[in-house]
């Protein structure tokens, strides 16, 4: 298959099965049988598509296939999708969110994790493709929420609030536990949302505050930062571990009332550091601070 091809009221270019652009789209484009792959950029800007029917057959969309194509609300793909490129869908649609892409019941777990992970809106079907194409099945189902800076997630008992979101930097802070009564609690260095990772780098306003069930606190390397109140009230217990030689303290009132006997273990390499950052934080038993 070479040269140009019309379907749909579209005209695209084709060179060895792959569409490597569209010379005139119509709103509603429909990829030819035939077709096996949607080369990269190949309708990357497209101010005039709003559907995309993608025909089985089809196994790869390239990079930047439909960049920026700021009408492009609906896209349905086959069953035969097993690779789908960089920025494929970035910058499309007239939501916020971005278009909705249904994938057919079967599709590769590969192309579903990748849709999660890019954070697009996606749903399955199991209809044909004919019968997606009637206009009465072209709808929008409820959204799918992903996490925003400010926003919350519980995970294994620990609830996270979301405190960076950017496309290279993720982070979150311990807000609280959803399970109080967990006797040890350890935070871990990154938690998983929506396929991607945020690093754990505080703890929170609060989050421990009156607790008297637990006993043991281990913290994530990554965490650097102890905020206001954090273990305020915490009678019950008997150790915290920090494993940033550079945490820092940030507030006050991070231990107010804690039990006396507490003992706080710190690396060994940061412990001179650590004294004097904990006395200026209001921690009064220094004696009690370990070089773990």
């Amino acid at each position: 298959m070479g040269g140009v091809q019309t379907a749909s009221a579209a005209e695209f270019t084709i060179n060895n099965n792959v569409i490597t652009g569209v010379k005139q789209a119509d709103e509603r484009l429909e990829i030819p049988k035939g077709v096996t792959e949607i080369g990269a950029a190949a309708f990357a800007g497209n101010q005039t598509i709003r559907t995309v029917f993608v025909e089985e057959g089809v196994t790869k969309i390239g990079k930047e296939a439909f960049k920026n194509c700021k009408k492009l609300d609906f896209v349905v793909l086959p069953k035969s999708i097993i690779s789908i490129g960089k920025d494929a869908f970035k910058g499309c649609g007239e939501q916020k969110y971005g278009p909705t892409i249904y994938y057919a019941k079967g599709t590769s777990s590969k192309v579903i994790k990748w849709l999660q992970y890019n954070e697009l809106q996606y749903w399955s079907y199991s209809a044909t493709m004919e019968e997606m194409k009637k206009p009465e099945l072209v709808h929008h189902p409820v959204l799918r929420v992903y996490p925003t800076a400010g926003s919350k997630r519980n995970e294994k008992g620990i609830t996270y609030r979301v405190t960076k979101k950017t496309d290279t930097i993720r982070e979150v802070e311990v807000a609280g536990l959803e399970k109080p009564n967990k006797k040890v609690v350890k935070i871990p260095n990154t938690i998983t949302i929506s396929g991607k990772k945020y690093k754990v780098t505080a703890i929170g306003k609060n989050p421990f505050k009156g607790n008297k069930k637990v006993k043991k606190i281990v913290l994530g390397k990554n965490i650097k930062t102890i905020k206001s109140s954090a273990f305020k009230n915490c009678k019950g217990v008997k150790s915290i571990i920090i494993q940033n030689k550079n945490c820092k303290y940030a507030g006050k009132k991070i231990w107010k009332n804690i039990n006396a006997k507490v003992k706080l273990y710190v690396p060994k390499s940061g412990l001179a550091k650590q004294k004097k950052l904990l006395k200026k934080s209001g921690f009064a038993n220094l004696e009690n601070v370990k070089a773990k």
